[in-house]
């Protein structure tokens, strides 16, 4: 987690000064260019993103490639762009073992979860969708309850729309085929994401609901289907 507390405040605190010297001191790009300091910084910050995407191109520090960390280096700064792209790289892909995965009747609580973005429990009539760890901020929600009525159906989806213009971002992060979480407009309803593996992304279906669809990524999508499924078999029984 410390990497991302860097990344934030590596993306705040330089693109506030930024922001504050283009409100009260900036003049002119030219003179801005004049200022030696100022060119010497911004060269050595072109030098040190070449040479470390270079590095990254032959020694790739997990499954993203080198463009994404300069897309993040030139989209927030190169401390932001660094941070961001290690934490991403060692993110673990939240594949789940059977020791960590726990499933079946007991006490009425059933439970589907593990070291991943959303953990699935049902209680009583509700099937409750926790979001785990840091996707709790990019989400912008920590626990959604959904009576097992409105779910209308549940399945997995290892394809999901996480591309380039599917769908508009309501509140929340995205990055295109790599991360995204929170409240989308898309076919014109609300839909809810948290997803980063979508190999492993269910779909929820919903009715009479602020969200249509719930599309989060769980430890193993068949086992979380399954569950969903019978206990709304059970709540109907």
């Amino acid at each position: 987690m410390w990497l991302l507390f860097v990344a934030v405040l590596s993306f705040v605190v330089p693109n506030g000064l930024l922001l504050y010297w283009l409100l009260h001191d900036f003049t002119t790009l030219q003179a801005a260019l004049q200022n030696r300091l100022a060119l010497a910084f911004i060269l050595d910050v072109f030098l040190t993103t070449g040479v470390l995407a270079a590095y990254f191109a032959k020694v790739p520090p997990g499954r993203y490639g080198w463009p994404w960390f300069v897309a993040f280096s030139l989209l927030g700064t190169l401390g932001f762009g660094l941070a961001f792209y290690w934490w991403l790289s060692k993110r673990p892909s939240g594949d789940a073992t059977a020791t960590e995965l726990t499933t079946g009747w007991a006490f009425g609580h059933d439970f589907v979860g593990g070291n991943n973005m959303v953990e699935i429990t049902i209680e009583g009539d509700k099937a409750v969708f926790q979001v785990q760890g840091w996707d709790r901020l990019w989400s912008l929600r920590s626990r959604l309850e959904i009576p097992l009525r409105h779910i209308d159906g549940v399945d997995a989806d290892p394809k999901p729309a996480m591309g380039w213009f599917q769908g508009f971002r309501v509140a929340g992060a995205n990055i295109p085929n790599i991360f995204k979480a929170g409240i989308f407009y898309q076919e014109g309803n609300l839909v809810f994401w948290d997803v980063q593996n979508p190999e492993k992304t269910i779909v929820v279906e919903l009715a009479d609901e602020r969200f249509a669809k719930l599309i989060v990524e769980v430890p193993a999508p068949d086992v979380a289907v399954s569950v969903i499924k019978n206990a709304m078999a059970h709540a109907k029984a």
